[in-house]
């Protein structure tokens, strides 16, 4: 049964898909003491929805949102969703209630994703109405759990395996694709649109129902089990409802949340529109589906996006039946987002009882510290567009790289923001106003940089943006609606928007068929140097220019200049980024500033604040 406080935050904190499973799960807890375990996670409910929300607005890390069943469990949700029940247990036992609610509501997410189905595979024809489908469910959220209340919740089982988590993702995205192709089947995108709830017919509304209840169910469960792993007991907790009531910031909920339906109106009516004048929806997706559809193809499909654009879609919403039930009233977004696919057996992961940091998927190469062997990495890795990950690396040498023509920059990055200070738990009892713990710190590996590389061109750009780190999120300095950077091109940009590459450059690669960003990344360097007839543009600098770009685009925020500065030190990849330390990098950089082979220009130049590169890092580490 739940209490009044519950049914109050529920109305009017609660929007989202996510966060109504994450809350709603505290009413399933069935660990000892279980009412005041209920109490002490609604008492910190702004950082658990905190924590629900960051991996769609602060990580972007769009690949762990994802388990491709039929690609060979493509995607990195079980490990994303290991590693912060990892993170929750220990915060629990080191008593950090703030930080527990937080690593529960980031857990929930990535173990709630792929139990959506769009999340477990990839087609084209899912894109044309993923996003209406999210709005549609969101807009039924009280028919739905309606539904639940009727048909109520099933057992979910945790398993033995030390890696359970990881097993229950697989399970969950395993019982949620088989509805996938349903879902494009009895979706009615012309209806969606116009009525978010009549996209929805009573087929649809049973799986989505079922599908909840099941996330629901399966997130109570590792909430018990992470409890009973932690063996803490829980701290008294002081619920003030009517002092809560007094400070509940009612109107400015309302209009945020009415705010929140114009811009997903708005979304999906562009899409719409592209959908209804092209048959396909390419230019209006959003930045998470569009980045995940690259992605598959460039690791599955094996395709350029031009090839993957140029196919037409097949029908959708041909079995829709018009729900007979009346219409419920506003809700929150939906269960997450992302993408399917095809058929195929996953393929087994390892079992590995101690949960590491989810990162990119991609096999390390040998030393980073060597010299790069251009024409042996163009014989070894053909596919140019993938992400290149680098080991630890323990040693970051800064190489010479030539310089074509530059641009001024305009001039300094605005400071950081400055860290709040960090204070543990009191040993007082909790009240609904109490959220001081801390995130625990980890070490950072040591990286060794050698001087002697040469500059890159810089471009003018705006400035970068301001810092904000992971300490600062938790203790709730991130505003709630506060939206990542974007990168400033995509893989269909003109190859002259890359970092390091100005008009005469791009007329060269042109002439050698390099049109785009995507041609650039797709390229041999080898054999692409031996087509223009230009000193500079040698193996090695295209190898640069294809890292700068890749790092631009993996880490929105990033300047040009900033890109340059790394991979002229040596940083190669968001994997070298985030296996260094911050004194590492600050004495990479600043050996190459000012090697003797650097320009004056770069010279010129200074180096990154200490603020933004350990911005940098967090971010690369958080970057699936």
């Amino acid at each position: 049964m739940t209490s009044l406080l519950h049914r109050v935050i529920v109305a009017h904190r609660c929007r989202s898909t996510h966060h109504h499973i994450a809350i709603n799960a505290l009413n399933l807890i069935s660990y000892d003491r279980a009412d005041q375990w209920r109490d002490l996670f609604l008492v910190k409910h702004e950082k658990l929805l905190e924590g629900a929300k960051a991996p769609d607005a602060v990580f972007k890390d769009f690949k762990n949102h994802v388990l491709h069943v039929g690609d060979g469990d493509w995607g990195g949700a079980p490990d994303a969703a290991l590693h912060w029940y990892a993170v929750f247990v220990e915060a629990l036992r080191n008593n950090k209630w703030t930080d527990a609610a937080y690593a529960f509501g980031v857990m929930s997410h990535y173990y709630a994703d792929p139990i959506q189905p769009f999340h477990t595979g990839q087609t084209e024809e899912e894109g044309a109405m993923h996003r209406a489908l999210e709005w549609s469910i969101a807009k039924s959220h009280l028919k739905i759990e309606a539904r639940i209340a009727k048909g109520g919740y099933p057992k979910v089982e945790t398993g033995d395996n030390p890696t359970f988590v990881c097993d229950m993702v697989r399970r969950g995205a395993r019982k949620s694709h088989a509805y996938y192709q349903t879902l494009l089947d009895h979706y009615n995108l012309d209806a969606g649109v116009k009525n978010p709830e009549d996209g929805l017919d009573d087929t649809l509304i049973n799986i989505l129902s079922g599908l909840i209840a099941y996330a629901t169910s399966g997130l109570a469960a590792i909430l018990d089990r992470a409890l009973a792993e932690a063996a803490v007991k829980p701290p008294q907790t002081s619920i003030d409802l009517h002092g809560y009531l007094a400070s509940l910031d009612i109107p400015i909920r309302w209009i945020t949340k009415k705010l929140g339906d114009a811009n997903d109106r708005r979304t999906v009516e562009a899409m719409y529109k592209e959908f209804k004048k092209t048959g396909k929806v390419i230019k209006t997706l959003p930045d998470d589906d569009k980045a995940i559809r690259a992605m598959h193809a460039r690791q599955i499909l094996r395709i350029p996006l031009k090839e993957l654009d140029a196919r037409p879609i097949g029908p959708i919403g041909t079995k829709h039946k018009p729900s007979s039930e009346p219409k419920t009233t506003d809700a929150p977004r939906p269960v997450a987002k992302q993408t399917p696919a095809p058929d195929s057996r996953p393929k087994a992961k390892n079992a590995a009882s101690k949960p590491a940091r989810p990162t990119n998927t991609q096999k390390p190469p040998e030393s980073a510290g060597k010299p790069r062997n251009v024409a042996a990495d163009s014989v070894k890795k053909p596919d140019a567009a993938k992400q290149k990950a680098a080991a630890p690396p323990s040693a970051v040498t800064a190489k010479s790289s030539p310089a074509p023509e530059t641009r001024a920059e305009p001039g300094p990055a605005p400071k950081p923001v400055e860290k709040p200070a960090i204070k543990p738990d009191a040993a007082k009892p909790i009240t609904a106003t109490a959220q001081t713990d801390a995130p625990a710190s980890k070490p950072e590996p040591a990286v060794k940089p050698s001087p002697a590389p040469q500059p890159e061109p810089v471009k003018a750009e705006e400035p970068a943006t301001p810092k904000r780190s992971l300490a600062a999120r938790l203790n709730g300095a991130e505003a709630e609606d506060e939206r990542p950077a974007r990168a400033r091109f995509d893989l269909d940009s003109p190859v002259k928007a890359a970092p390091s590459i100005g008009p005469i450059t791009a007329k060269r690669l042109a002439e050698a068929g390099v049109e785009t960003i995507e041609d650039l990344l797709d390229s041999n360097p080898v054999k692409l140097s031996a087509k223009i007839d230009a000193n500079y543009i040698t193996p090695d600098a295209i190898a640069d220019w294809q890292d700068q770009t890749r790092l631009m685009m993996a880490l929105p925020g990033l300047r040009a200049l900033d890109v340059q500065i790394l991979v002229s030190s040596g940083i190669h990849s968001v994997d070298d980024l985030a296996s260094a330390s911050v004194g590492s990098v600050m004495t990479a950089t600043k050996e190459f500033l000012s090697a003797p082979s650097t320009t004056d220009r770069m010279k010129s130049t200074k180096p990154p604040v200490e603020d933004a590169v350990s911005e940098w890092i967090e971010r690369a580490r958080n970057t699936g």
